[in-house]
């Protein structure tokens, strides 16, 4: 993963067409780069503090056959459209992932996409219910903390959110995955399946 550092206000001479112009853009001072396919933090920075400069963290692919980013991206929208509520668990729940280094896949935590499919069936669950539209937003965190850390048991729960969603039943012995979350662009597919800190996020009730 590219990590840049953006300056709050950039302004670019006269002339320059771009930022790439800038020669400061350019250098190592603002860019380092993170190996996502280590756990460890290896961002590489030529200073530990630059003045005036804001950290971004950016996730780079490279377009292929096999990369469903695009069509992951316009999935995630029409959820948030069918389950509004989605949103703002999702950014609360983030951030109380991000507190404790739980956010991202590569070192074992729930990625964003895991997050909105977690998200998704919960209330798919409350709606099947009827509990949905009754709730307001502070309830409805509650009781998603509350199922995933006192009911969901990942060795013995799968998630599909397709259809109307349903928690499967895994079979012993046929995966040693973390957590197992159907992808809904890809069936075969695992998304949750380098979270293998995942008993640490629901040991602090995600």
């Amino acid at each position: 993963m590219l990590v840049a550092e953006v300056p709050c206000d950039i302004t670019l001479p006269h002339g320059s067409s771009s930022i790439a112009d800038l020669s400061e853009v350019k250098s190592s001072k603002i860019f380092g780069h993170h190996n996502s396919a280590s756990s460890k933090d290896s961002m590489i920075t030529k200073d530990d503090a630059v003045v005036g400069v804001k950290p971004i963290r950016l996730d780079i692919s490279f377009k292929s056959t096999s990369h469903t980013g695009l069509q992951t991206s316009e999935l995630v929208r029409k959820l948030t459209q069918q389950f509004p509520a989605s949103v703002p668990l999702a950014l609360v729940l983030k951030k109380f992932l991000a507190d404790r280094s739980l956010d991202h896949s590569y070192s074992g935590g729930l990625s964003s996409y895991c997050l909105v499919l977690l998200i998704t069936r919960f209330l798919q669950h409350e709606h099947h219910c009827g509990y949905y539209m009754k709730q307001n937003l502070g309830s409805l965190l509650m009781e998603f903390l509350y199922f995933f850390g006192n009911v969901f048991d990942p060795r013995q729960m799968g998630i599909s959110i397709q259809g109307s969603g349903v928690y499967m039943k895994r079979e012993r012995g046929l995966s040693i995955d973390p957590i197992h979350i159907d992808d809904p662009l890809i069936p075969t597919n695992n998304v949750g399946r380098n979270c293998f800190r995942i008993h640490q996020c629901i040991k602090v009730r995600i």
